[in-house]
């Protein structure tokens, strides 16, 4: 806990776990220390701060804390999400548990359902999106599934235009082989249909790998849409450090 995890305000974000306090409304776990922490600080002094209503993504309002040590504030996230997100990467419960299915689906997209790859999955079942309001007022416009199909095919490397270097670090981050998500980014996939099959056959290899939520994140990260994630462990009373060793950065040839 006593290295820095990160500098910079905008550099990262925190996640962590909300739970029901004593009157039912979920409140978070607070970090013990913060990721301005450096070596040789005195300990962190985290309190609430203030808190925030989203109009979108979580359905409940989301925390803000201080330490009073280094006179920084931020936003605690719950488990899954990102700054700005409107809906998680992986559908996982407040307090980061899986989502109890009854039935239990053996379906492997089943874990993406209600997150931001909803646009492939219903690309994939070739459900389009609304592309105008008639015959009532839609919440999914076709505008919107092209944006995150675009998103989704760059978190998970398959994107054409992504660069060889940077898909190789995607595929160390989500545990998947290289050459596959090289394959797949070199397949046909000019309609929506096709860049739907494209994503959910990544998502298909991931349903099954530990710390999912953490590795998309990070590959957020690495495509620049956002800072490097801290996952706040209450049960180890420190941050959730990458489950996972990256390809090195290789010089040019």
């Amino acid at each position: 806990m006593s290295q820095k995890i990160v500098g910079g305000a905008r550099a990262f974000f925190v996640t962590s776990p909300y739970s029901p306090g004593p009157d039912g409304v979920l409140e978070p776990a607070i970090p013990e220390v913060c990721p301005f922490r450096l070596r040789g600080d005195p300990p962190c002094d985290v309190r609430r701060h203030w808190h925030r209503a989203r109009k979108t993504g979580p359905t409940f309002d989301l925390s803000i804390v201080r330490c009073h040590t280094h006179g920084h504030a931020f936003t605690l996230y719950p488990p899954g999400f990102a700054p700005y997100q409107r809906t998680p990467l992986v559908a996982l419960a407040p307090d980061g548990s899986q989502p109890i299915a009854d039935p239990p689906s053996r379906d492997p997209l089943a874990a993406f359902e209600g997150t931001l790859f909803d646009a492939a999955l219903d690309g994939e079942r070739r459900r389009a999106w609304a592309r105008s309001s008639q015959g009532g007022a839609p919440d999914r416009w076709w505008s919107t599934q092209g944006r995150h199909l675009q998103t989704a095919a760059k978190l998970l490397g398959v994107a054409p235009e992504t660069d060889a270097r940077l898909r190789e670090r995607i595929a160390g981050a989500l545990s998947v082989d290289h050459l596959f998500l090289r394959d797949r980014a070199r397949t046909d996939a000019s309609g929506y249909h096709a860049r739907s099959k494209l994503v959910c056959a990544v998502l298909r290899r991931l349903w099954r790998v530990t710390r999912l939520a953490l590795r998309l994140l990070y590959c957020g990260r690495l495509i620049g849409r956002w800072g490097l994630p801290c996952i706040w462990d209450p049960a180890r009373r420190d941050f959730d450090r990458l489950p996972f060793r990256l390809p090195p950065i290789r010089a040019p040839a």
